[in-house]
């Protein structure tokens, strides 16, 4: 088997990444892709030391940087997310 990568991660990585940036929750990404959320956390954090980010919202604006994703499109989420950092921020 052949494992491809683009932008240094695996196909599932960025499958996950794709879930992520629209916004879903880790429970949500593993009810999409067919894993656990367990597996779903593992990813992500394979995914942040890869890409050398800590939050989503960084890995956010890595996708849209190397146009995986168009700004227009997930203009919703970014603030979604956004508000979400600031939120727990204050508590």
């Amino acid at each position: 088997m052949v494992v491809r990568y683009v932008h240094g991660l695996t196909k599932r990585e960025l499958e996950a990444v794709g879930h992520v940036c629209r916004g879903l929750c880790n429970k949500e990404v593993a009810w999409e892709m067919h894993i656990s959320p367990h597996t779903v956390r593992c990813t992500l954090v394979n995914v942040y030391a890869k890409l050398n980010i800590h939050t989503r919202y960084e890995l956010l604006m890595w996708a849209i940087d190397r146009g995986l994703f168009k700004r227009k499109e997930l203009e919703a989420v970014e603030q979604q997310i956004f508000d979400g950092a600031m939120s727990a921020r204050l508590q």
